[in-house]
């Protein structure tokens, strides 16, 4: 067996383990879940394993994955930290199958590499991990129909409707990546009616999920997330707010790298002719990160949409890296590129943090223990609701979800509710608690 076929893949488990160590050291550097999602994750996952089904609605995949990557390690913090990285960077074997089939050797390996290392990964990895997850089916999807309009084989195309289904079962963004990526190849493939019957089987796989979407409860409402975007850019829900009366905002700054990227992308991508082999995924890829990345959208999703650099840089740098025709100067460009990637990236690992101290969640363990049964908690912050629901399951944000005793938590810097009335109950370092009139 010719040991060539087998470096590509090893060197990618090289990077992907290298990956897991760097990224589970700086999760196992505290017991908490990072980013604000955290212990939202904690809590469906908890409730998954505790009456089979989630508290919140939601797409289902990466959930009851993590669940049973919990079951396997006998706890659902760990369970989480190790699922939701294993599977994000399993996706650098996608990438690298999928970059190589256009651009070569060079250009696959380069796409895992900045893939696995990136500071937009490094934010989406440690505190999106749903987001992060569905990375890996969407390279699958797009690698998958790529090679079934390569090789006229309906049995890929099959396989590229299946993980576009699980995409949109993981996270609404990443599906619709997919699917406007999807678009564009058919758009370029317009006039060739055997690779348009190959690519429509993926995308009405994805149109049919979405359908199901609107009208059933399979991807938690998250279609809606696309109503609106487009009701806020249209003006239709007050989306002029999201933008700063004064000055530029701010998330335009972090949009300018992106959008340089895309604009290359097009640029080389235009220049490449209509026959070349890389258009098909360069092209596409290019456009929709320059679309993502435009500074005129809406700020509330522009910061999220700015992330998806995560995936689309690495498949455009790794395509243009591939067709350099001089391996030295590709290798001494591939070194330029990490040289300025790998110092944000460390940047963003070492920033990431939960979103409250462990030392306030002690307190709030200590609290919640404390109480007697039949007391409901009330939590008005959605951030520290999440954190009190992982210890109290029927913890609600408002009196008007909850009945009998009621107790209000509240954190010490942030002042309680007006309406709210009761008797002091407990105050400590972090968090403080009151008894509510009526309550008993």
């Amino acid at each position: 067996m010719n040991a060539g076929l087998w470096r590509g893949p090893v060197a990618v488990a090289a990077v992907v383990i290298i990956a897991l160590a760097i990224y589970g050291l700086r999760e196992f550097s505290s017991p908490l879940l990072y980013g604000i999602d955290g212990p939202y994750y904690q809590v469906q996952v908890a409730s998954i394993l505790r009456s089979g089904s989630m508290l919140y609605d939601d797409p289902p995949l990466a959930f009851y994955t993590l669940a049973g990557f919990s079951i396997l390690l006998g706890d659902v913090v760990s369970g989480i930290k190790v699922g939701s990285l294993l599977i994000t960077l399993l996706g650098a074997f996608a990438i690298y199958y999928l970059v190589r089939e256009t651009s070569g050797e060079m250009g696959g390996m380069t796409a895992a590499v900045i893939y696995a290392f990136n500071p937009w990964m490094a934010r989406m990895i440690m505190e999106l991990m749903k987001n992060a997850m569905g990375l890996t089916f969407l390279f699958l999807t797009l690698l998958f129909a790529l090679l079934s309009i390569r090789r006229g084989d309906l049995r890929l195309s099959t396989l590229s409707s299946v993980f576009m289904v699980l995409t949109g079962l993981t996270h609404i963004l990443d599906f619709g990546v997919a699917l406007a990526i999807l678009l564009l190849m058919a758009l370029l493939h317009r006039e060739d009616r055997r690779s348009l019957r190959l690519l429509s089987l993926p995308i009405l796989a994805a149109l049919a999920l979405l359908w199901l979407g609107f009208t059933t409860d399979l991807m938690g409402g998250d279609p809606y997330k696309g109503v609106a975007l487009l009701q806020e850019m249209t003006g239709g829900s007050g989306g002029a707010g999201v933008r700063h009366a004064r000055g530029v905002n701010p998330m335009v700054l972090d949009a300018l790298p992106p959008l340089l990227v895309a604009i290359s992308g097009l640029i080389l991508s235009l220049g490449l002719g209509s026959t070349s082999s890389g258009r098909d995924l360069l092209l596409p890829s290019s456009a929709v990160l320059l679309a993502l990345s435009f500074p005129l959208n809406p700020g509330n999703f522009l910061w999220r949409f700015v992330l998806m650099t995560a995936v689309l840089a690495p498949i455009i740098v790794g395509l243009a890296l591939g067709r350099v025709g001089d391996p030295r100067v590709a290798s001494a460009l591939f070194l330029i590129v990490m040289g300025l990637l790998l110092p944000l990236t460390i940047s963003k690992v070492n920033a990431a943090r939960p979103s409250i101290p462990v030392e306030e969640y002690w307190e709030l363990r200590d609290l919640v223990q404390g109480l007697r049964d039949g007391h409901t908690l009330v939590v008005p912050s959605p951030r520290l609701l999440y954190w009190v629901q992982t210890l109290d399951p029927g913890a609600v944000r408002s009196p008007r979800e909850g009945s009998g005793a009621m107790v209000l938590i509240v954190e010490r810097q942030t002042p309680r509710p007006p309406f709210l009335r009761g008797r002091p109950l407990y105050r400590g370092r972090f968090v403080e608690a009151f008894l509510l009139d009526g309550g008993g």
